[in-house]
């Protein structure tokens, strides 16, 4: 799904303001088809039913049509094209991240992440992932950005999370709470505590 969107951008489709919105349906299923025969092999050793692979074939070309939905209703041919697929890292924070979308024909940029997740829960996980971005932007451009998940299972999916200072800086102390202890290259010293292992490997091994 990603691969497909950054190509829609790449082969600039988005600049294509006089095709019909048929031609432009076709384009993006045609972008997300030529991604998913790429992996076809990653698929087969899925080891899945061909009724499950057309499943998630169908709900994926859904998402690159919410996508096209979302993008036509912005207005997107008349705006800026976005950076796509931005990879920043921070030596300061020894961070690094790869942003789907900035956005910059904003008064204040704003960064996306494209999920394909069943609901727009905005959850911790996803909020973390948009702070560290934000720090990473923070620190590479000295300005602060604001935030975005777009959920591509629905339509008008877009949505914006604002990231306090508050956040920012519990973010920064997490980030280097983290280094402080990862620093021994041996396995020993990070036992996994997570619960899960202990009480699922004979069954998950068999």
């Amino acid at each position: 799904m990603h691969a497909a969107i950054e190509k829609f951008y790449k082969y600039k489709i988005h600049r294509c303001a006089n095709m019909e919105y048929s031609a432009l349906r076709r384009i993006v299923i045609d972008l997300l088809k030529d991604e998913w025969l790429e992996q076809k092999e990653s698929l087969v050793a899925l080891k899945l039913k061909q009724d499950e692979i057309a499943l998630y074939f169908n709900e994926s070309c859904q998402m690159i049509l919410n996508f096209l939905h979302d993008f036509l209703k912005e207005g997107g041919f008349e705006k800026p094209t976005p950076v796509i697929e931005k990879t920043l890292f921070s030596k300061k924070y020894m961070l690094l991240g790869k942003i789907d979308a900035i956005h910059r024909n904003k008064a204040v940029p704003l960064l996306v992440d494209f999920k394909t997740s069943k609901s727009m829960e905005m959850i911790d996980d996803y909020k973390r992932q948009l702070a560290i971005y934000a720090l990473l932007y923070k620190d590479r451009f000295g300005e602060a950005p604001l935030t975005g998940i777009h959920f591509l299972k629905f339509k008008e999916g877009l949505k914006q999370y604002r990231i306090s200072e508050q956040f920012l800086n519990h973010t920064k102390h997490l980030v280097l709470d983290i280094h402080k202890k990862t620093q021994s290259e041996d396995q020993a010293d990070y036992p996994c505590v997570c619960g899960w292992c202990d009480n699922n490997f004979d069954t998950a091994t068999q």
